[in-house]
């Protein structure tokens, strides 16, 4: 999920951090991605609107 279809979701930082209940503080710290602990809950606040993303089963981790 990218922060800024988030953003652009809400219209900007500041309602997010809102809509969310958090601080822009938190919001700012999400860089390119938001964290995969926040997606469902930002899912369920965009009424499914901004998709959280699906798990990668069977994915290689740590380039292996």
């Amino acid at each position: 999920m990218k922060t800024q279809d988030v953003l652009d979701y809400f219209g900007g930082v500041r309602q997010t951090a809102e809509a969310l209940g958090m601080t822009a503080s938190a919001v700012y710290l999400w860089k390119e991605e938001v964290p995969k602990t926040r997606q469902a809950h930002v899912e369920a606040a965009t009424k499914g609107k901004v998709k959280r993303d699906k798990p990668v089963y069977g994915a290689k981790i740590g380039g292996e």
